[in-house]
């Protein structure tokens, strides 16, 4: 009788620690400490831009935009609490010079807006651990205090892809790049402009033109000769871009080839044929990442919104150029995108111009592939460059 006495109360004494821990398991996720939050007043941020905010730097811009968006909504003083700095514009100094100087002039967190800064960045998170580095598109990332970020823009190429496929009549899109197959951002939107035209149209021939080879991203001075060049090779009657200027929407405009734009609303350059544009609303990311460091919530896990999330989407529709049909079929796939299932640009084989398999069907891009693998075109497209 008294072995049974002990056994019964070992067992209610097992149960009694049982509760005890998971009852402190439940609490401290309800109530989970905070790692060193921030007071806001006590924020510093240093904005690393690529170039100097002008009208031809759209992607700088929205995100200039949408940090002091974001600090207006957290209380943050836009004028004495960010720093601005760019970095393409000094030959003597290196990513690392500007963001160096932008930690000793008292930044303790560090939005730097280009791949290309991320071994920067790296080293830095090393050298100061009490800073915060994010980078926009890198590989890279440590456990405390270097994080990532990117936007789904390819979600809104692919819209325009729908827009394109529906509206053609000469069976020919042309999607102007500025960059060949290196730079994953540009390539990943060619590709999901031409899934675009497919599921909408596969009668519509996708045709990506690379308007500058053998520079970095933009030749300015002849743009408007490239896209002209290109809409006469591919005789398409619609076209998109991923360019930050107004020139080749007036230039396709002139052709009376209907476009879209990227980056801001274009509709003005070219009232008649502009559809729509393609935009960014970074407000969302850094009210949320500040948010996060104010509150102690920060992590270095990457970040990536797309149209669900409200970080990139598309201006205003044109409905004098889109016209009834287009209009449906692109707010259908909005809606889509928006909806708690959202939509999967590439959810068949994604296959290369040599019809290999690159990504099966149910499967994912992860992060790293979508910021920096993306070096191929997608079966289907036919590359065009200049003479």
């Amino acid at each position: 009788m008294k072995s049974r006495f002990i056994k019964v109360l070992s067992v209610l004494m097992i149960l009694s620690v049982l509760f005890s821990f998971v009852s402190c398991g439940k609490s401290s996720i309800i109530n989970p400490k905070k790692k060193n939050p921030v007071p806001k007043e006590n924020l510093k941020i240093g904005m690393i831009y690529n170039y100097p905010l002008s009208n031809n730097s759209v992607f700088d811009t929205y995100h200039h935009e949408g940090v002091e968006a974001a600090a207006k909504a957290l209380g943050i003083n836009k004028d004495t609490q960010i720093i601005s700095k760019n970095i393409r514009n000094f030959e003597d100094k290196t990513p690392e010079d500007i963001i160096r100087e932008a930690v000793t002039e008292g930044c303790n967190v560090i939005f730097a807006l280009s791949q290309e800064d991320q071994d920067a960045c790296e080293k830095l998170a090393g050298e100061f651990p009490d800073v915060k580095f994010l980078c926009y598109a890198s590989i890279k990332h440590n456990d405390t205090n270097f994080g990532s970020f990117f936007a789904k823009m390819y979600e809104a190429e692919f819209l325009a892809g729908i827009a394109a496929g529906t509206k053609s009549t000469a069976n020919s899109a042309l999607f102007i790049a500025p960059d060949y197959k290196t730079d994953s951002e540009v390539t990943l939107s060619a590709n999901a402009f031409a899934r675009g035209i497919i599921v909408s149209n596969p009668n519509v021939k996708p045709y990506v033109y690379v308007n500058n080879i053998d520079k970095y991203w933009l030749d300015l001075g002849s743009e408007s000769s490239h896209v002209e060049y290109a809409i006469a090779k591919s005789k398409c009657d619609v076209m998109a871009q991923f360019a930050g200027t107004e020139i080749s929407t007036g230039a396709a405009g002139n052709k009376e080839v209907f476009c879209v734009g990227f980056g801001k609303d274009m509709t003005s350059a070219s009232e008649n044929y502009c559809m729509f544009s393609l935009v960014w609303n970074w407000s969302v990311y850094y009210q949320k990442v500040l948010g996060d460091i104010i509150n102690g919530d920060f992590t270095t896990a990457s970040y990536l919104g797309g149209i669900k999330e409200g970080v990139v989407g598309i201006s205003k529709l044109n409905e004098k150029a889109c016209g009834e049909a287009v209009v449906k079929a692109v707010n259908s796939f909005l809606e889509k995108f928006k909806s708690d299932e959202g939509y999967d640009v590439f959810q068949v084989d994604v296959k290369d111009t040599y019809a290999e398999v690159m990504l099966p069907a149910g499967e994912d891009y992860t992060y790293e592939q979508l910021v920096s693998e993306i070096n191929y075109y997608i079966f289907g497209i036919d590359l065009l460059l200049p003479e």
